[in-house]
């Protein structure tokens, strides 16, 4: 179905030059050397950001039911982590113009479009998903 999915590793990657300016440490790969509270801070965010990483689960069993609605802006899951997923799961990739929070505010119908055509194409039709 549609999803926001992540991997961690490029997360941690993409995020790793916020963390370091936020801190003012010259290098994420360093930040905990550098700076004790770089290193909690460094180490609290990839925790968090391991329960969204989607590579940590089973890949979905009907692959081509798998929709993806990625925001070409969006810097929570960036391009390369949606890219990677779709390549990992074998989804259809859609694309709409906007952020993270702003894409589902401004193309919620491009998001449940992408869920009923999961939904048909693992055989539940739309008239099934209207009488629920």
């Amino acid at each position: 179905a549609a999803t926001a999915a992540t991997t961690t590793g490029a997360m941690a990657q993409d995020i790793g030059g916020v963390i370091t300016g936020a801190v003012d440490v010259a290098d994420a790969g360093t930040a905990e050397s550098s700076s004790p509270d770089a290193g909690r801070l460094w180490r609290h965010l990839q925790d968090v950001l391991d329960v969204t990483d989607v590579t940590r689960f089973p890949k979905p069993v009907d692959r081509h039911a798998t929709i993806i609605v990625a925001a070409d802006s969006d810097r929570y899951a960036p391009e390369t982590s949606i890219r990677r997923v779709a390549d990992l799961w074998g989804s259809e990739m859609r694309w709409v113009r906007g952020g993270h929070v702003s894409s589902h505010l401004l193309h919620g119908n491009t998001f449940r479009q992408a869920f009923v055509d999961a939904l048909t194409r693992l055989g539940h039709g739309q008239h099934n998903l209207a009488s629920s």
